[in-house]
């Protein structure tokens, strides 16, 4: 799935036109960005789709399989995500995912 497909999605299923929808899916990206950009530790948490969180990678060495040669690879941050339940139920029973859906599409519904 792509953004250009998360749009069409909106557009159609959400009753927005293109520039809204558009500038829905970029606002949730600048929002998630951000919410990932405060390093080490930060998270972003979508209940029943996962978590993503900040950890920082350690520096280490490495060494070049051709030439031998011992390389130096710096630390830096990295994303970790960890599967939601909901996620990790479509995965494994793809079958369960209209319940899913239907209970999502009620929830909308409410909200």
């Amino acid at each position: 799935m792509t953004k250009k497909d998360i749009v069409a999605r909106l557009v159609k299923e959400a009753k927005l036109t293109a520039k809204e929808a558009t500038a829905v899916v970029n606002q949730f990206i600048i929002d998630f960005a951000e919410s990932l950009s405060k390093g080490v530790g930060s998270q972003a948490k979508f209940i029943g789709i996962g978590t993503f969180k900040v950890y920082e990678r350690k520096a280490t060495t490495k060494k070049n399989p051709k030439t031998k040669e011992i390389m130096f690879i710096a630390a830096k941050n990295a994303i970790q995500y960890k599967a939601g339940s909901e996620v990790k139920d479509v995965v494994n029973t793809p079958e369960n995912f209209a319940k899913i859906k239907a209970s999502l599409t009620k929830e909308a519904v409410v909200a």
